[in-house]
């Protein structure tokens, strides 16, 4: 749930008056499961779920075979609201190019209009859903063409906005080969840099190389010139209970190292 609170002056007074307002984030999974009557549990299994080393393996396999059965059954004739995207975007709130954009490393971001919070739909790297352009807009998206680009569309939750040419860095974190792809996306309301001329003015799903495993990075850096990627020994990959592990593992033997690319040449780093 969203919390804002917007401040008014009033004209006869001059006093300040606070409004505040309140809003569900309408994602698929929260729509979809509000219009299950019969849905007692979460449809998405909890993080604490994942990651507590007290909860057996079969518990573990059993709620991602539930949320599996759940998302599919929801396609199914009868139901009211499908689930496309798995995204909950409920992790961290950025601005770029005019929007207000809701993350969370499950799905793309979510634009949400300002102020009264209301959800105007799912971002693809170009337009967002409700957008006049959202149909007609041609070039590539997040996540690309194909039955995979629904893995690669995930995005992190803590994007970067460069100051100075307002781009927009992200990378996206997938369970599928090469495992980390990178974006940049510019704004539409500057200005390009002058010595920009030779770099790709809107890059989206470039691979990352010299990732071996799907890994948990959360985070990383941005500089003017460089990115600052974490390759950690900590694993987030819904196969792990075929090794009897937790979705989310870490292993103590295994070694932390960070990767530093050119920011608009990722296959360099």
């Amino acid at each position: 749930m969203l919390s804002g609170v917007l401040f008014r002056c009033q004209e006869r007074s001059g006093r300040v008056q606070p409004n505040f307002t309140n809003r569900f984030i309408l994602t698929d999974v929260y729509l979809s499961a509000k219009s299950a009557s019969g849905l007692k549990k979460p449809i998405l299994p909890s993080i604490v779920t994942l990651v507590n080393p007290q909860e057996s393996l079969i518990t573990v396999i059993l709620c991602i075979f539930r949320t599996l059965a759940l998302v599919l059954r929801s396609h199914l004739p009868g139901s009211q609201k499908s689930i496309k995207k798995i995204g909950v975007a409920n992790t961290a709130i950025y601005f770029h190019d005019g929007r207000a954009l809701a993350t969370c490393e499950s799905g793309p971001p979510m634009r949400i209009k300002l102020p009264e919070l209301a959800t105007a739909g799912w971002y693809n790297g170009r337009t967002a859903e409700g957008e006049g352009n959202h149909t007609t807009e041609k070039g590539p998206v997040f996540g690309g063409s194909g039955p995979l680009g629904w893995f690669k569309e995930w995005v992190t939750a803590h994007p970067k906005v460069d100051p100075n040419t307002k781009e927009l860095n992200l990378y996206h974190n997938t369970i599928i080969p090469p495992f980390v792809n990178y974006s940049i996306i510019p704004s539409t309301q500057t200005s390009a840099m002058s010595d920009k001329s030779s770099y790709p003015t809107h890059m989206l799903n470039r691979s990352v190389t010299g990732i071996t495993s799907v890994n948990m990075m959360h985070d990383f850096g941005v500089s003017k010139d460089y990115t600052v990627i974490m390759d950690l020994p900590l694993s987030l990959d819904t196969l792990n209970f075929v090794k009897n592990r937790l979705v989310i593992d870490y292993n103590p033997k295994g070694h932390s190292r960070f990767g530093v690319f050119p920011r608009y040449r990722p296959q360099d780093i």
